[in-house]
């Protein structure tokens, strides 16, 4: 008993604070990784590039677009004989949010001074539910968290190796891999360079080594990618999210992205602005304050110029500079008197810190997260479709469909909607169907008007009748 009494009494109580907050964070991305939702649009979208594809250079199919290396090590894992495919492919994403907590761990702890800004920046950044989202999604955003923040943090690394060559040329063809496993690398590569020529500009030439595979990698990255930002699709659909020419919805779009991280957008969108200045002010030689702000500043001139859009799960990367610079501002409080001092710092930390960790429990912990659940319409089909009966499928929904039909056991005629440019046209299509057949109208992707539309119309069908979950997963079955 004497012996457990000493040792709780010496033992570090600010690392037992980091180890449980990086512990909580792992256990909040196995756990909703082990949920094993459905695929959701983009994931069965992507999914289909894996099997249907092994170019992955080219352009992929279904509006999507993913880095190369993460394609070819995702098709990789695909075709292990395995029956949980959700399960492998989703494995690069969890493991890549797990050895994030520990990256930024490291970088927080060369930004900050004080013990109390650290662990709030780790247990922000361990339970914020979009990071919990993107580790248990087959999609790259995870993947390029990692990379950004060890490129990043790999700025110290290489500052003790100029005189090794070898060990420059290594880090030089690694940074190159992490090029073809995220795109958003190249933000992290450039803001390394930028700091190392700031702060240590007379030995730049010595890193040579470094820089050319770099810049012949950066080349052939280019032209394989360059039709990124000339495609029409893409820039449709995020042009909301590049910034105007008079930048007058800039502040709309960093609320947009801020709140993606707090709950509490407009008090955390005020501390980030102050934190921020205060760092330019008053830390204007920190080197970590560099490699932050520069990524943020070439993300928003890429959103000016129209080629990179500055929106939540696209920028999933700068998550951690937003809780960084954020917090920063505990680092300046500094009151004589030190209860005034406590008050404030549980006060910022409260405001910060509270909504994050109730949003992960929530949706993680009480299993309320948004899914899209097109299995559970299939499985109801199966039970209840008879002879001659006829699958509608909305364009919305046909990639999911496409994806998972295996589970239709029965041999059922599917018809496939024709993408539509108005509201009208989905009711004029369901007017075209052929009579006196049942049909069952399956949609996974609410879209409220369109589908109040089509359930006032098949209510004045035949033999009306409607499945709908909580999350709004749709089937409308109705005799025409």
């Amino acid at each position: 008993m004497e012996n457990i009494k000493s040792f709780v009494k010496n033992i570090d109580k600010y690392k037992l604070l980091i180890f449980i907050c990086i512990a909580s964070g792992i256990f909040l991305r196995i756990l909703f990784f082990s949920y094993n939702r459905p695929f959701w649009l983009d994931e069965c979208s992507l999914v289909l590039n894996i099997i249907e594809r092994n170019n992955y250079f080219i352009p992929l199919k279904y509006e999507q677009a993913a880095p190369q290396l993460f394609m070819y090590v995702s098709k990789l894992l695909y075709i292990i004989p395995f029956s949980g495919k959700e399960y492998l492919l989703r494995i690069i994403p969890l493991v890549s949010s797990v050895l994030s907590i520990g990256v930024f761990y490291l970088l927080a702890d060369k930004f900050f001074v004080k013990k109390i800004t650290k662990f709030t920046a780790v247990l922000i950044f361990s339970t914020c539910y979009p990071l919990c989202i993107y580790a248990q999604q087959f999609k790259q955003y995870s993947s390029d968290l990692f990379c950004f923040l060890l490129i990043l943090f790999s700025y110290f690394y290489l500052k003790n190796i100029l005189d090794n060559k070898k060990k420059l040329l290594i880090l030089g063809l690694t940074y190159s891999i992490l090029m073809w496993m995220s795109f958003t690398s190249v933000f992290a590569i450039f803001s390394v360079l930028i700091v190392l020529f700031i702060f240590n500009r007379k030995i730049c030439n010595k890193i040579y080594c470094t820089l050319v595979p770099v810049a012949v990698n950066f080349i052939l990255y280019y032209l394989a990618n360059k039709s990124l930002n000339s495609d029409e699709y893409l820039h449709q659909y995020w042009q909301n999210y590049f910034i105007s020419a008079n930048f007058s919805n800039f502040y709309s779009i960093f609320i947009h992205n801020i709140s993606f991280v707090f709950s509490n957008k407009i008090i955390a969108g005020s501390i980030f602005i102050i934190s921020t200045i205060f760092t330019a002010i008053k830390n204007k030689q920190n080197e970590v304050f560099y490699l932050l702000i520069i990524p943020f500043i070439i993300e928003c001139i890429l959103s000016y110029c129209h080629i990179y859009p500055f929106s939540r799960r696209l920028i999933l990367f700068l998550v951690p500079i937003f809780i960084l610079l954020t917090v920063k501002i505990l680092d300046f409080i500094n009151i004589k008197n030190k209860y005034a001092n406590y008050i404030l710092y549980a006060a910022i930390i409260t405001a910060l810190s509270i909504p994050v960790i109730n949003n992960s429990y929530k949706n993680i912990i009480l299993k309320n997260y948004y899914r899209e659940n097109l299995p559970i319409l299939l499985e109801k089909i199966n039970f209840l479709a008879k002879p001659n009966d006829v699958i509608y499928i909305p364009y919305s929904s046909y990639k999911q469909y496409k994806y998972y039909n295996y589970l239709l056991k029965k041999n059922i005629p599917v018809i496939f909607e024709e993408k539509v440019n108005s509201i009208d046209e989905y009711i004029d299509n369901l007017h075209n169907l052929k009579e006196n057949t049942t049909y069952y109208w399956v949609n996974s992707q609410f879209s409220p008007e369109r589908d109040n539309l089509v359930v006032q119309w098949a209510k004045k069908q035949k033999n009306y009748s409607i499945y709908q979950d909580k999350y709004l997963n749709t089937l409308i079955i109705f005799t025409k």
